[in-house]
């Protein structure tokens, strides 16, 4: 199995550290191979490279139709996804981050929801939006349904656990989910009630390699990590011999 890494090009140096490390412990030369390019063209020829057999990518749900497009016209090669939503406009290599944050920010704040704290950029080149709390949200406002990728929460109220496993379901990406209780039997049965892949108890994000990572609906079907995410990249042959 030969590897072909393009990362992002906005973050490209941990990869090629990466790459350095794996140099040092005396891979055989060309069993791991670091591309760097942008998305379009870069990772487009990858895509459509006859003698790649699967692509695995983290990406939005209009790019994925795109890449999968790509596969299926060049050798229906596998792909897997994780899957994210961001803004119409996430194409657009002019779109700043910080913009984008502010008009999710501005549009729910018109609808009644409270403004706890935060709301408004810093004056920082480090950062684009201070912390920002928003109480009293309702389900259908737009800061509730779609990801924001900003340092913004949404706090909705509940009055029964029924009400928080229709909520939790009731969703186009389901990635993760994360439950804090005092009663840790309440907190196993909302988990096994909820749709999301992983689903942390009192503590958020821990993952170890072991343990398989995935979504559910709009953030893709496939795994990764552990033993699960490793069969995707195998394929299991039959062979049929007589012996007499």
């Amino acid at each position: 199995m030969l590897i072909a890494l393009r990362p992002t090009e906005q973050t490209p140096l941990s990869v090629l550290y990466c790459a350095a490390l794996i140099k040092e412990t005396n891979f055989p030369p060309g069993v791991v191979n670091i591309i760097l390019g942008d998305g379009p063209e870069c990772g487009h020829a990858i895509v459509v490279h006859a003698h790649i057999d699967k692509v695995p990518c983290t990406s939005s749900v209009e790019v994925r139709k795109k890449i999968q497009e790509a596969a299926t016209k060049s050798n229906l090669k596998c792909v897997t996804f994780e899957l994210v939503q961001l803004s119409n406009n996430q194409i657009d290599s002019n779109t700043e981050q910080g913009s984008q944050i502010l008009d999710f920010i501005e549009s729910d704040y018109k609808f009644g929801d409270k403004l706890e704290c935060g709301g408004e950029r810093v004056d920082n080149k480090d950062y684009f939006i201070k912390a920002t709390i928003f109480s009293d949200v309702k389900d259908d406002m737009q800061i509730t349904r779609e990801e924001i990728f900003g340092p913004v929460m949404s706090v909705l109220k509940y009055d029964s656990y029924e009400e928080v496993n229709k909520r939790a379901n009731d969703t186009t990406f389901e990635l993760g989910a994360g439950v804090i209780t005092g009663d840790i039997r309440r907190g196993l049965a909302l988990a096994h009630q909820i749709r999301p892949g992983p689903i942390w108890i009192n503590t958020y994000k821990t993952i170890c390699d072991q343990a398989q990572f995935h979504g559910f609906k709009g953030s893709g079907q496939e795994k990764e990590l552990g033993r699960y995410g490793l069969e995707a990249y195998y394929k299991v042959k039959t062979v049929v011999v007589k012996l007499v």
